[in-house]
């Protein structure tokens, strides 16, 4: 699973351009109920998240708005097609919530709509 964490870092991290983390919800973000990983980037209202699906070996790509500690982000890319928008709640710089609120197709890998998951950061 390290492997498979550090290749979803690299991605990231190529995918940003290296761009230096400075907003206050930047770094690895996990949800232990479904084995998901985000690495998330802000700044000023925007968010981008990489999110590697450990359980599922993908990688998807996710932008939109925060406003506040509340965000709103759709997938930009979407390795199942199911073209969810996700609703983002940071309780802390630490913790949080992750709901998926709307998805044109349900899939295997994708979490039941309107159930929030817990967040946390690990780096």
């Amino acid at each position: 699973m390290k492997k498979r964490l550090m290749a979803g870092l690299i991605f990231g991290v190529l995918m940003f351009g290296g761009v230096a983390w400075a907003g206050e919800y930047d770094g690895v973000w996990q949800t232990p109920d479904y084995s998901m990983y985000f690495m998330i980037y802000n700044t000023g209202n925007t968010l981008v998240f990489t999110e590697i699906d450990s359980a599922f070996l993908t990688c998807d790509v996710l932008a939109g708005q925060l406003t506040g500690n509340i965000g709103s982000v759709q997938y930009l890319t979407d390795s199942d097609d199911s073209n969810c928008r996700v609703a983002i709640n940071f309780t802390s710089t630490t913790t949080g919530t992750y709901t998926f609120t709307d998805c044109s197709r349900h899939s295997q890998n994708t979490p039941p709509v309107g159930v929030a998951m817990s967040m946390q950061k690990l780096l």
